[in-house]
């Protein structure tokens, strides 16, 4: 593999504890916030919640909301069939949507192409819950359960032809995906590849079988490489990475966080027991993977660690990198740090927020810092390994060359992946200004699925150009993007200004006539004047009534990426619950955790 060409990360989608987007995920790492709160129970209700639930690690955990509801409109799904969808699904689903609309990619743009869907998950709880209340199951489970189809209806839903898989590794798994869509590409199967995972934790019994394996923190705290380490906190999201051969992004004009270099999966094979992690495994693994890298394990700058605070489990990884990379120069360790440390261990949705932290970190010029450390552990000698703990956030070494940094992934199970990524140097490209540059004056439209997130979203572009001031090459820039790199729905507005500030308030104007119901039936604005015969205007008057506008005569065949604001869910509560006498709720779990003194059952 080495000396294939390196794969652009071009978008990314993601929601983890504290944060949505990866902007969000990059505020909680550089405030260095710890996002585990109190358990807040269980959604999904069934008969294990009547047992006696664990003690140790239950009542900490990283969550994220609002999982019982879905955005049905936006995924053209009845609210019938979107109730018996698993919510890892749609979160899945809704992480695709965000990950393309974050790499300027229009869904009509990757429809009917080759592009590749991997995505890791483990936990069956919607599926418990279903079988458990079987007077509630419809025939829409029959595709809204299965693991299979969390890939599948990723491809159905955005037509894409690429191979579509769904994996359980366990923690490993998100990472395993990234692993497969790169060889996925380079191997000819795909175009393009979209890979990640998603993690939610509905069901009491997951965390009774975790407890009593004493795998989980009584203190509620990820602590990598520490002393007082204790095991791990239990945490849910989903994460999903564009892929796209680095030629083809820069030749797009696309914005590149970093590249895949090289990735490889291995499994520790016998050992003393299926559990036990295996240092010979993890060295073979990350020398293997630095070689399709075609690079050198010493050239390793940071390596994002599996990192999950167990008293085992964190000297061997330790050992294992030490022996990887060899021998370092005095004063140049290869720098270390975990994710896991602010927002806990996401399990199958780990190794892609791993990933996302380390594109972000070579993009942005900064490492962040691994939390929750006091002490060093004593088994970990980091000067003896060459390598060191990132306790405070610190810019990148200074290198004559791009950095370049590993990210692993292990699994309760043995299996194992590690990807390198590199940093990305600015190269020539062609200008990819819009033939309106920064003159003006501008159109820019607007759609959503439904009129109410029609009208959020022109609220947030209206407030992104409002702090805009008079930088006209960005207004430029994001006038161009919404037209050439965002899907156009069929409710709409449009705006046309000479300036930001009147592009604000002519979207402000819409919104306040959203909602009347014109004629054709579609909530968008009403009819306005007819125009007074610009090529702007005739273009805004043609899009709001729903026509295909050549946005090319006025921005150009292409443009560069330009953040835009993203699309608002507009969820509703779909969900199966059992009847009130078929569980106690998810409460009397908790309460008994409380009053077992902290002892692992």
């Amino acid at each position: 593999m080495a000396g294939r060409e390196p794969l652009a990360i071009v978008g990314v989608g993601c929601r983890y504890p504290g944060s949505h987007g990866p902007e969000g995920l990059w505020q909680t790492l550089l405030e260095g916030r710890e996002e585990i709160g109190a358990n807040p129970g269980y959604r999904a209700r069934t008969r294990a919640g009547r047992h006696r639930a664990p003690g140790r690690g239950a009542r900490r955990r990283g969550s994220i909301g609002e999982v019982e509801s879905f955005d049905w409109r936006a995924f053209r799904m009845s609210p019938r069939e979107s109730k018996y969808v698993d919510p890892q699904q749609r979160l899945l689903l809704e992480a695709a949507w965000e990950a393309f609309e974050d790499a300027g990619l229009p869904f009509e743009r990757v429809a009917g192409t080759r592009t590749a869907v991997f995505a890791g998950l483990m936990w069956p709880d919607y599926a418990k819950l279903l079988a458990e209340n079987p007077d509630q199951i419809a025939g829409y489970a029959t595709a809204g359960v299965g693991f299979a189809l969390a890939a599948n209806r990723i491809s159905y839903f955005f037509d894409l032809r690429g191979p579509s898989v769904s994996l359980d590794v366990q923690c490993a798994s998100s990472l395993v995906a990234v692993s497969l869509a790169a060889g996925s590409i380079w191997a000819g199967e795909a175009e393009l590849a979209l890979a990640g995972g998603v993690n939610l934790i509905l069901a009491a019994d997951s965390d009774l079988m975790m407890s009593r394996a004493g795998i989980l923190s009584a203190a509620g705290r990820c602590r990598t490489f520490d002393a007082g380490a204790d095991g791990f906190v239990r945490s849910e999201g989903v994460g999903a990475i564009v892929l796209k051969p680095l030629a083809a992004a820069l030749a797009d004009g696309d914005r590149v966080l970093a590249t895949i270099r090289g990735a490889a999966c291995n499994h520790d094979g016998r050992r003393a027991r299926l559990t036990a992690p295996s240092v010979a495994s993890q060295v073979e693994l990350v020398r293997r993977a630095c070689a399709r890298a075609g690079v050198e394990p010493g050239r390793l700058d940071y390596v994002e660690l599996h990192g999950t605070g167990t008293q085992k489990g964190d000297p061997i990884e330790a050992e294992a990198l030490g022996k990887a990379i060899g021998p370092r120069p005095p004063g140049d360790p290869c720098l270390v740090g975990s994710i896991k440390t602010n927002i806990g261990h996401c399990e199958s949705a780990a190794g892609v927020a791993s990933a996302i932290k380390v594109a972000l970190a070579l993009h942005r010029g900064l490492i962040p810092a691994t939390v929750n450390h006091s002490e060093s552990h004593p088994a970990i000698d980091g000067d003896a390994l060459g390598i060191e703990l990132v306790t405070e956030a610190r810019p990148w070494p200074r290198r004559d060359r791009p950095l370049l940094a590993g990210v692993s992934g292990l699994s309760l199970g043995g299996a194992n992946a590690h990807v390198i990524l590199e940093q990305v140097v600015a190269s020539p490209r062609r200008d990819r200004r819009s033939k309106r540059g920064a003159g003006g004056p501008f159109v820019l439209p607007v759609s959503a699925r439904c009129d109410g997130a029609l009208r959020r979203l022109a609220r947030a572009y209206a407030e992104r150009l409002e702090g805009l001031g008079d930088d006209r090459a960005a207004l430029g820039a994001i006038c161009a993007a919404a037209a050439l790199r965002r899907t156009h729905h069929e409710h709409r507005t449009a705006a046309v200004g000479a300036s930001a500030a009147e592009l604000a308030a002519a979207l402000r104007r819409s919104i306040a006539g959203l909602g009347v119901e014109p004629a054709g039936g579609r909530g968008d604005a009403p009819p306005e004047p007819a125009p007074r015969g610009s090529a702007e205007e005739l273009a805004a008057c043609l899009y709001r009534a729903g026509g295909e506008v050549r946005w090319s005569a006025l921005y150009g065949e292409s443009c560069a990426a330009a953040p835009l604001p993203g699309y608002p869910w507009m969820r509703e509560r779909l969900w199966v619950d059992p009847p009130e006498d078929a569980a106690d709720g998810g409460r009397g779990e908790l309460e008994c955790a409380a009053s077992d003194g902290g002892r692992t059952g």
